[in-house]
């Protein structure tokens, strides 16, 4: 056992203390939230939220899909539809990886403002699509808790919309052309 000797043996080991704590509690925070967030659909997760599987569907209805790349949106249980991945501990969609493939564009169409109905949603890859009749949508801009966006190669017409300034929680965002 640590008996201090003088009152700066104290604070030190206060700190260390402290530091150890802190440590062990971001270790457990990014275990719980960070790594297993995001599984696979194959894996063991709850069920999906009834909401979101609508607002999937309703985003799914609005896009063409000549590569059957969402043939497996159907069923009761959306996390394990191919590209969308939930939670682990809530069963709350948090990633939709939905890339294409770049030598042909997978999907096209409108993209639907039920993406919002995503509250939980930290990553969309929408990339290597074929969007060429549209602009980028403006309501991207309100998924506050997107983290990673790739838009690049979807070829989006006209600007880009300001309101993707409003994306405080990005940590990755990719707007390229391939043109």
């Amino acid at each position: 056992m640590f008996m201090p000797k003088s009152p700066m043996d104290t604070l030190h080991f206060s700190c260390i203390q402290i530091a150890i704590a802190l440590l062990l509690f971001t270790h457990a925070n990014s275990t719980t939230e960070g790594s297993t967030s995001a599984l696979h659909p194959n894996d063991a997760i709850p069920s999906c939220v009834a909401g979101e599987k609508s607002a999937l569907l309703a985003f799914r209805a609005g896009l063409s899909d000549p590569a059957n790349l969402l043939s497996s949106w159907k069923g009761d249980d959306c996390c394990r539809w191919k590209g969308v991945y939930c939670s682990n501990r809530t069963g709350h969609v948090v990633k939709l990886d939905l890339r294409g493939d770049e030598s042909r564009q997978m999907l096209a169409g409108n993209i639907s403002s039920s993406l919002l109905g995503l509250d939980h949603l930290r990553y969309l890859d929408l990339s290597c699509n074929s969007f060429d009749k549209i602009q980028m949508p403006e309501f991207m801009g309100s998924l506050h808790q997107l983290r990673y966006l790739d838009l690049s190669a979807s070829l989006f017409i006209g600007r880009i919309p300001p309101q993707l300034g409003n994306l405080s929680n990005l940590w990755y965002l990719n707007l390229g052309s391939d043109e």
